[in-house]
């Protein structure tokens, strides 16, 4: 028998092998799903992070033991592919039971309310898998160190809680501490601009010196924005609250954009021009070409020992002490002091980290079959002991109030004390096209250039975004009158009680957030009408 034909029926053997094992998958997985006494709950994520995987199995296979008749399955995405995955499946008819929700991954109002389930009777009780922790009595919304306030779990639009968290983060800059120390010494950390640059400049002299190829900072277009984009809002923080109408300590940078719009304010003024130049400052301390870098590209010259320091969410933490070679430092970005001769006018202090938000967020499929145990599990995947769980062997801060961490986490505790931030650069759809096509400049050390090229098409990008946003907070309205009518009719219907009473003040809840969308609508669309745009 010849070596190619010997080759040719391993191969076909190996076929035929690979194609048993997953028709056994496929007829196995089936035979779960028919089986009467057996429920099946599958999650689908797409966190592939070193050690989340492990955690979640970890915390399905104690609920299996406490649950015997239950079978979790976990279904881990690449993030990539998620929201066109995600799409295919909710559109057939074929989701998971729970659902990790993001941001830019395809979720907008209409697909909540149509294929999740509203989770805001549930929040309101407290979490049976609490009981004998000081978190016992509480609502199981009231658990949460955000109480469920954030982007992901609260959609103010629907006025509904469609996620619950596992986790909460910071963006920290990662460093080498063997390059570090043969480099700088024992030299500490950064707490302000002036000394992270003072170390970046260092570094560069003894690459310089030495002949290595070592840059300060290790940067791509996932990573350098992070970094670029929290410096620029310190010196947008004056700014922000000075365009802000109302005064308060949750301004917005719309009042900015219109007043960009209006003339009075322009991407040459001093906040911006000088938010810039931070910019094009720190761009010089990473290595060249990094725009067209992938995240993982960064992650790779700095495990490498390419590269001292690389900014990332504590997300990353877990993965990046696995992979590399080095022990690991982390510290928050350093910002301006009032001092700086430079930059330091523009800020107010510190950018607090108090608000947040949470993040790992599971939604519940509205076409699950096994509703309540589905919510079951989601109450044992974030009581306080599978928490504490999750947190040692994923690394990852905790959502959940109260719940120690370990010793590797300390570093991305959130700093509570500070300052609201400022405006950023990169925001909605448009800003952040004309800024992605225009970055360049700041990486080339030109900010003159980079403010001509903006002067002429940020105002566009600005009101596109505007006139986006007040049409879909006017297309809010307009959905929630079907609800508010439903309930109302509901309302009259039921006899004097509790549930009549849940259901006046579910109406006064829409009725409010329906007056402020609508007022917030037709303001922008009444100001871009009067600007001219």
């Amino acid at each position: 028998m010849t070596r190619e034909r010997i080759l040719n029926i391993i191969g076909i053997g190996l076929l035929v092998f690979c194609f048993a094992v997953a028709l056994y998958r496929v007829f196995t997985r089936e035979m779960e799903q028919r089986d009467p006494d057996r429920i099946v709950i599958s999650f689908a994520h797409w966190q592939l992070e070193s050690g989340i995987r492990e955690a979640f199995d970890a915390i399905a296979q104690n609920y299996m033991e406490e649950f015997p008749h239950v079978t979790i399955r976990q279904i881990p995405i690449p993030e990539r592919v998620y929201p066109t995955w995600l799409t295919v499946q909710l559109v057939g008819q074929q989701a998971p039971d729970l659902i990790q929700l993001g941001v830019g991954k395809g979720l907008t109002e209409d697909r909540l309310a149509r294929y999740f389930v509203p989770l805001t009777e549930y929040v309101q009780q407290p979490n049976p898998f609490n009981v004998g922790t000081d978190l016992e009595e509480l609502p199981w919304q009231e658990t949460f160190i955000d109480g469920l306030q954030s982007e992901l779990t609260l959609n103010e639009q629907l006025l509904e809680v469609y996620g619950i968290p596992n986790a909460l983060f910071t963006i920290r800059v990662f460093y080498n501490q063997e390059l570090w120390e043969r480099i700088l010494g024992d030299q500490p950390p950064p707490e302000t601009l002036e000394e992270f640059i003072a170390i970046c400049e260092e570094i560069r002299a003894f690459a310089q010196r030495t002949g290595e190829d070592i840059f300060p900072i290790a940067g791509s277009r996932y990573n350098g924005p992070l970094l670029m984009n929290n410096l620029f809002t310190s010196q947008t923080q004056r700014l922000i609250l000075e365009a802000n109408p109302a005064r308060d300590l949750r301004p917005s940078s719309n009042f900015v954009q219109l007043e960009i719009l209006r003339g009075n304010k322009s991407v040459g003024d001093t906040p911006f021009r000088e938010g810039f130049a931070l910019q094009s400052l720190i761009t010089q301390h990473m290595q060249p070409g990094f725009q067209q870098l992938q995240r993982e590209d960064a992650s790779f010259r700095f495990e490498r020992g390419g590269m001292v320091m690389i900014v990332s969410g504590s997300w990353d933490a877990s993965s990046m002490h696995a992979e590399a070679p080095f022990p690991l430092g982390a510290f928050p970005i350093p910002f301006p002091s009032q001092e700086h001769p430079e930059f330091g006018h523009n800020v107010l202090g510190p950018v607090s980290e108090r608000g947040i938000g949470t993040g790992a967020v599971f939604g519940v499929y509205r076409g699950t079959r096994n509703l309540d145990q589905t919510i079951h599990f989601l109450q044992y995947l974030t009581s306080k002991a599978s928490a504490e769980l999750f947190g040692e062997i994923s690394g990852w801060l905790p959502a959940v109030e109260g719940v120690s961490v370990p010793d590797i986490t300390k570093p991305f505790m959130p700093r509570m004390e500070g300052y609201p931030g400022g405006m950023g650069l990169w925001g909605a759809t448009e800003r952040s096209r004309v800024i992605d096509i225009n970055q360049h400049h700041l990486a080339a050390g030109n900010v003159d250039r980079f403010i001509n090229e903006l002067e002429s098409i940020y105002p566009r990008a600005i009101e596109r975004d505007l006139s986006r946003i007040s049409s879909n907070q006017l297309n809010n309205v307009m959905r929630m009158d079907c609800s508010f009518g439903g309930y109302e009719h509901l309302y009259r219907q039921l006899p004097e009680g509790r549930l009549r009473e849940h259901l006046f003040n579910k109406m006064l809840e829409i009725s409010e957030t329906q007056i402020i969308q609508e007022t917030n609508s037709l303001y922008l669309a009444h100001e871009l009408e009067m600007i001219g745009r």
